[in-house]
């Protein structure tokens, strides 16, 4: 029975890995189009103001 909680606590930790992954995929994916936005939207302000804040990578 001592078995069992480890093998438990050892499942639970992939899960969470595997889903610490999916969000991190995720949220790249998501930062990357909001980064296409600000570079568009630094495009076309540029020509507005001459100091545009870039986006961070």
């Amino acid at each position: 029975m001592k078995a069992s909680p480890v093998k438990y606590v050892c499942y639970f930790r992939t899960r969470v890995a595997h889903a610490f992954n999916n969000l991190a995929t995720t949220h790249n994916r998501q930062h990357q189009s909001i980064k296409r936005i600000h570079e568009y939207y630094a495009r076309y302000t540029t020509k507005y103001h001459s100091n545009v804040i870039k986006p961070h990578d």
